[in-house]
């Protein structure tokens, strides 16, 4: 892992991602009042959702699919070398969406909405965010990696190479399925004592 991970990543993909979290906080400021009472009944049909035990499956699975999706853009932009620039345009989206929820759930609730962010952010958002970041960090590492290769005449085993970044990809996958399940079981639970 160390030596794909290549270091000077490291800080432009967390930049990007905290900068996406204050033009999200920023955002809210600026949408109208109807839109306000739009994320309202959102974020109210989102905690009915986490809420409703009996259709935990589809929730799951709703869950899933989203954080899929992100981290199948993410891996198919390093591989295909010239669209890597759009990680970064995912990452800097997954922090707005990340600022905008939190700060919405804060100005529509008041202070139960502050208990209802560190509800939605713990545990499962902040593994969301860990995995992207970091995946996002390595498979950026990777596009460079290829990139150099191909500019310096390198040979790389394609064949190992693939297969080491496809397992990455699988070990992802695996965790994000678990993120999903503690959103909606640990979050159910915790609705059900706090509200």
């Amino acid at each position: 892992m160390k030596k794909i991970i290549n270091k000077r990543f490291n800080l432009p993909v967390i930049v990007t991602f905290l900068i996406g979290i204050v033009f999200g906080i920023i955002f809210l400021f600026f949408i109208s009042e109807v839109d306000k009472l739009i994320i309202k009944s959102e974020i109210e049909e989102y905690l009915n959702l986490v809420g409703n035990s009996q259709d935990s499956i589809n929730s799951i699975l709703i869950s899933f699919k989203n954080n899929l999706l992100y981290l199948t853009i993410i891996w198919v932009c390093s591989i295909s070398i010239i669209f890597t620039p759009i990680i970064f345009f995912v990452i800097f989206y997954k922090g707005f969406l990340t600022g905008f929820l939190m700060s919405s759930f804060i100005m529509i609730f008041g202070i139960k909405g502050f208990i209802y962010s560190l509800i939605f952010t713990f545990p499962h958002e902040i593994i969301n965010i860990i995995v992207f970041i970091l995946f996002s960090i390595i498979m950026v590492s990777i596009s460079y990696k290829i990139m150099k290769s191909i500019y310096k005449n390198d040979t790389i085993n394609l064949r190992i190479f693939c297969k080491k970044v496809f397992i990455l990809y699988v070990s992802f996958i695996l965790i994000l399925l678990l993120s999903s399940i503690l959103e909606i079981y640990l979050n159910h639970f915790i609705l059900g004592i706090f509200f």
